[in-house]
C-alpha cells in the first residue's frame, strides 16, 4: 500500500516483496522460493516461459502428493525423508551488452537499402504524374 499513485509505482519497481511464509506460514520453503523468483525485479531471474513454471509447480505438486501418499512411519523407522527435488533448467550466464545481433543488423541493413531502392522510383511517379 501507498499513499499515492507514484510511491505504489516505486515500490513496485525497487520494494522487495515481503516473503510469503511471513503471511502463510503453512507454505512451504520450496513454494516460497518459487513465488519469489516469479515476483523478481530483475527480468531474467524470473522463469523464461510459462511453461517452464508450469511444469515446475506439477513438479512440486506430484512430491506434495507422493509425501501425502506415504504410508505414515513406525516409531522404528525414524529416518527423515528427504523433501522433494523441483528442478529448474541452468541459467543462461548473462551475454554480453555490446555483442552485436548480426541478423538484426542485416536485416535492418536489408530494409535501408529496400526503401532508399524505393525512393528515386516514387519521387520519378511523383514528377511524371504531377
Amino acid at each position: 500500500t501507498a499513499q499515492s499513485a507514484a510511491e505504489l509505482a516505486r515500490q513496485h519497481r525497487e520494494a522487495e516483496p515481503i516473503p510469503p511464509r511471513q503471511l502463510n506460514p503453512a507454505l512451504s520453503p520450496e513454494l516460497e522460493r518459487i513465488i519469489l523468483k516469479v515476483l523478481s525485479k530483475e527480468p531474467s531471474a524470473r522463469y523464461r516461459t510459462a511453461d517452464q513454471l508450469g511444469r515446475i509447480l506439477m513438479n512440486l505438486q506430484e512430491g506434495a502428493a507422493q509425501e501425502a501418499a506415504a504410508p505414515p512411519k513406525t516409531p522404528r523407522a525414524e529416518k527423515a525423508a528427504p523433501p522433494p527435488q523441483v528442478f529448474a533448467p541452468p541459467e543462461k550466464p548473462a551475454s554480453d551488452p555490446l555483442a552485436v545481433d548480426w541478423p538484426t543488423t542485416l536485416l535492418a541493413l536489408l530494409a535501408l537499402i529496400a526503401v532508399g531502392g524505393l525512393l528515386p522510383f516514387w519521387m520519378w511517379v511523383y514528377f511524371r504524374f504531377r
